[in-house]
């Protein structure tokens, strides 16, 4: 059977010094996700990418062996040596996948715990993948499991991000932000969620800077801010308190001699520049010059641990929740054991519904359409409600772990027709575009149970 495998790095095990190393690109995720769907990648079947500023993650399903091949991956796009890779990364299959999943999508293992934004960005990582049955499930379950903690715990009352930290960090520093001018390098979401942080702490001038004017001149308008061009980044710094850098620039924007250059006017007045881009889009030596205070991603845990003690009393109900939706996972792999057999019990029903249709209407040559279409109604009617109860009997006791067991009596009792190998019933190798319907469809459509036609009336449907 196939396994969940995520390998991946975060904060917790790699500074950004080497994060920003393995950085991928929405290009680079592409890429990986056309060489999986190609089957290029040894033991992948199915891959989702999940890449931000304190996380590289790739969670698949495949062979025991899949984890080398997902390694292997990593390091062919990452800019790091094999071995820097190596006492960096981390590798978790199975069950301890499911859970820290479901704890990434809750913010229980970001930097600052109840930041909103990781559980969108999974979203999206979803989104953009094509996934089978078993990792798309595992996909539903982490952002529902994510959700669950933010609607349910304090976790999401009042949480900070990245943005709302660089905000109060320099707020604490500075003292009063009314008097200050903050300049921000970048137009994209990071940027803007910090320009409205200090909005709302009354900055007293906001200056926005992107490459394309149209994107900081939008931005701009939202907060109240002036727009320059990138270009005119040299000459705003000379005015400038506050420097906050969030562009999705792959390279270094400031370097040492450009910093320098604006400091030589500035007559020594102090400046604090805050890089919470990824990559890092400011040379650490900046931070040498003097009269500058430079701080990246790493430098604010101090910040963001201050945050997690004001919210420590909500985590034990988030993990109570994460460890609920882990066993809710759980017993629906383990259901899946039966659901070839299921396919084949249903299946055959089928065909001998069909066949006595089909004598019945030989019998009696003048039935009208609508005598057919209530016989058709009837007949499925009876087969679907004789079949429920074996059917979620079935699943509870695979649920168990006696699925083999169970299997093997129902195939002896009912002589079933022999179908394709287990592995390709359970669906585990079909690939998913986006599904429409939620995972509870999805696991009737995928486990064998009859999808009923659109009627006047309702019909009994079985329950996962």
């Amino acid at each position: 059977m196939s396994s969940l495998v995520c390998v991946g790095l975060s904060y917790k095990t790699a500074p950004v010094s080497i994060r920003e190393q393995a950085v991928l690109s929405l290009e680079q995720q592409s890429t990986l996700l056309d060489e999986v769907a190609s089957s290029h990648v040894p033991g992948v079947e199915d891959l989702v990418v999940l890449s931000t500023c304190n996380r590289t993650e790739l969670y698949a399903v495949g062979a025991p062996y899949a984890a080398q091949s997902l390694f292997s991956l990593l390091h062919q796009q990452s800019a790091l040596a094999e071995d820097e890779l190596r006492a960096v990364a981390y590798c978790l299959t199975d069950q301890a996948c499911v859970r820290h999943a479901m704890r990434v999508a809750a913010s229980l293992d970001s930097q600052i715990i109840g930041e909103p934004q990781i559980l969108g960005q999974l979203t999206q990582a979803y989104r953009r993948a094509r996934t089978g049955i078993l990792l798309s499930e595992l996909m539903r379950g982490a952002i529902h499991a994510g959700k669950r903690v933010r609607s349910e715990t304090e976790l999401g009352q009042g949480a900070l991000s990245i943005s709302a930290i660089v905000a109060r960090h320099a707020n604490r520093i500075a003292g009063s932000l009314a008097e200050i001018t903050a300049l921000i390098i970048g137009a994209g979401e990071v940027a803007q969620s910090t320009a409205a942080s200090l909005a709302r702490r009354g900055i007293g001038r906001l200056v926005i800077a992107s490459r394309t004017l149209e994107h900081a001149q939008a931005a701009a308008k939202r907060f109240g801010a002036t727009a320059v061009p990138y270009a005119q980044v040299g000459k705003a710094l000379i005015d400038t308190d506050v420097l906050i850098t969030a562009s999705a620039a792959p390279h270094t924007l400031l370097y040492v001699a450009d910093v320098a250059g604006s400091l030589a006017v500035r007559q020594s007045r102090p400046l604090l520049i805050f890089d919470i881009a990824m990559p890092r889009n400011v040379a650490p030596g900046v931070g040498a010059l003097p009269g500058v205070q430079l701080f990246n991603l790493d430098d604010l845990q101090a910040e963001a641990e201050l945050h997690r003690a004001e919210r420590e009393s909500a985590i034990p109900q988030a993990e109570a929740i994460i460890e609920e939706e882990v066993q809710n996972f759980v017993r629906w792999q383990a259901s899946r054991e039966v659901v070839p057999i299921i396919r084949r019990l249903r299946d055959d029903a089928e065909r001998v519904r069909q066949s006595e249709l089909a004598r019945l209407a030989r019998r009696i040559p003048g039935l009208t359409e609508r005598e057919r279409r209530l016989l058709d109604i009837f007949s499925e009617r009876l087969i679907n409600k004789l079949l429920h109860s074996p059917t979620i009997r079935l699943k509870a006791r695979s649920a168990e772990g006696q699925g083999e067991q169970y299997s093997s009596v129902v195939n002896d009792l009912f002589n079933l027709t022999p179908g394709p190998s287990p592995q390709a019933e359970r669906g585990e190798n079909t690939r998913l575009q986006r599904q429409p319907f939620p995972p509870r469809q999805l696991e009737r459509r995928s486990g064998g149970e009859v999808n009923q036609p659109e009627l006047e009336f309702d019909l009994e449907v079985s329950q996962p």
